[in-house]
């Protein structure tokens, strides 16, 4: 930028615009930036301030509106707490930022610090991701009635990691007597038992004889649905294993892929920057539509039994 053009932006009159000055940084004879700063009046409004100085400036000659700003240093660094930031013009107060941290010196006497936005650290928990794999869909539903697992199991190909809890029905323990219980435990697929003060009555058939034992002895009883929890691989036919759940007594039935996404390599949990491990190959729970390439965001969460990830050196807070 030659010596005409820095003086003509200097003797420019823009609405909003307090003061322009001139500033150009060099580090052993070559140039690092060269930059106008325009204070503006407080009570304007940036974004008028802003077109009015990308009017001012038309096309004279190729530039980048930046904001400058006041950051925090995590540290003092040459005795300095704070540093002026030349940033994004999204910048808020509150961000966390990476900068590249410049020391200058003014006529060769005065030195102080200056710092260039590298980056801007996300907020969590919720970031953006990008979908890279999917590895398997996993299967819940709740058993309300008389179910056959096996049955199940030959029809959905390539089960893995089941878990599964039988309904049971409990009543109190001294309301069903030992004849009661024999009865009940001669039914087909029924499990009766004591525990805790109460007669737990597992099944996985003979549903409507069990009540009608609990009924005609006038046996005050609650029914505790069971579950059924698998695995299957992430190209499995949904609509089938619906089809063959439902059929099979299982209902409220729910599907979430599980898969790994790329992730920021850091980001802001509870006011603390975090270094995201494996973050190009980071393991999420996703809703069933998803597919490998999606742009999506994800809630990042911490869990105490999970070893927490380290912390990233301190970035500056503004």
């Amino acid at each position: 930028m030659d010596a005409q053009t820095i003086s003509d932006m200097l003797n420019k009159s823009i609405d909003g615009v307090v003061s322009i000055s001139y500033e150009e940084g060099i580090s052993d004879s070559i140039p690092i930036y060269q930059i106008f700063i325009f204070k503006t009046i407080k009570s304007q409004s940036i974004s008028i301030v802003t077109k009015n100085i990308k009017e001012a400036i038309g096309r004279e000659f190729a530039y980048t509106l930046l904001k400058g700003c006041t950051g925090e240093l995590p540290i003092n660094v040459s005795g300095m707490s704070e540093v002026y930031v030349i940033s994004n013009l999204d910048t808020e107060s509150g961000d966390y930022l990476r900068v590249n941290l410049f020391k200058r010196t003014n006529n060769q006497t005065q030195t102080d610090l200056i710092g260039i936005e590298q980056k801007k650290i996300p907020k969590g928990p919720v970031v953006s991701a990008n979908v890279i794999n999917l590895t398997a869909i996993v299967v819940y539903g709740y058993i309300e009635n008389n179910f056959d697992l096996d049955a199940i199991k030959n029809s959905i190909e390539d089960m893995s990691d089941i878990h599964f809890i039988q309904p049971r029905i409990t009543a109190e323990a001294d309301s069903i007597s030992e004849e009661i219980l024999t009865e009940l435990n001669n039914l087909t697929g029924v499990d009766a038992y004591i525990s805790d003060n109460k007669t737990r009555i597992s099944f996985n058939q003979s549903l409507d004889e069990i009540f009608d034992v609990l009924e005609s002895e006038n046996i005050t009883h609650s029914f505790e649905s069971g579950e059924l929890a698998f695995h299957v691989p992430a190209g499995a036919n949904i609509t089938e294993i619906k089809n063959t759940l439902t059929e099979n007594s299982i209902n409220n039935i729910e599907l979430i892929k599980e898969g790994f996404v790329s992730v920021p390599n850091e980001v802001v949990l509870n006011d603390r920057v975090i270094q995201m491990p494996d973050n190009d190959h980071f393991g999420a729970i996703l809703d069933i539509d998803t597919e490998i390439g999606d742009a999506i965001e994800i809630d990042l969460m911490t869990m105490s039994e999970v070893e927490p990830p380290r912390p990233a050196p301190p970035p500056w807070g503004f």
